[in-house]
């Protein structure tokens, strides 16, 4: 297994960026603009300040869903 190098991280963080502005852009095409909290919740997971279970849990709680 290769260990996890500082290029990697920057790498991984570069990408997570790029998706999440590719996924922002078509959604304004479809006439959809994501509310602040929402905003910043995917910004601190592209970011690597929140993790994909804590967005997950973020949502359920905002939502109201059990589970």
């Amino acid at each position: 297994m290769k260990a996890s190098t500082c290029s990697d991280a920057q790498t991984g963080f570069k990408d997570r960026q790029k998706h999440l502005r590719r996924a922002l852009g078509s959604a304004a095409l479809e006439g959809i603009t994501p509310r602040p909290q929402a905003l910043a919740d995917l910004q601190a997971v592209a970011g690597g300040t929140m993790t994909n279970d804590q967005y997950r849990q973020r949502v359920k709680q905002r939502y109201g869903i059990q589970g």
